[in-house]
């Protein structure tokens, strides 16, 4: 089947991904692209979320490991202070990783 591009007014098939005219693409691949920019910037707000987190757990963790109990619960309490340092730095990382692929892609 016959569509009419929305940019040249060439007619093109209705299976093509852009216009051989002009390359203007059609809505289905808009459409990928949409949701591919939805599905970044969702993961850019986990990240920002990620890493203020994981620094206050650090940050709160750390000092309770040695001030309460150390003997009994200071290992429980370095863990957490460790995995909020991981958190912390996996949101840095995702985050950049993120607004690389979001200037890459020109979104």
């Amino acid at each position: 089947m016959l569509v009419k591009c929305t940019e040249c007014g060439q007619e093109i098939s209705d299976s093509a991904r852009a216009c051989p005219h002009c390359g203007h693409p059609l809505k289905a691949e808009a459409s990928l692209t949409d949701e591919f920019s939805k599905r970044l910037r969702r993961q850019r707000v986990i990240a920002t979320i990620l890493l203020p987190s994981g620094a206050v757990l650090a940050l709160i963790a750390s000092p309770i490991a040695d001030l309460a109990y150390p003997e009994r619960y200071g290992v429980i309490f370095q863990v957490l202070a460790i995995a909020g340092v991981a958190a912390a730095v996996y949101g840095v990382i995702w985050h950049v990783v993120i607004l690389f692929r979001l200037w890459w892609h020109r979104i």
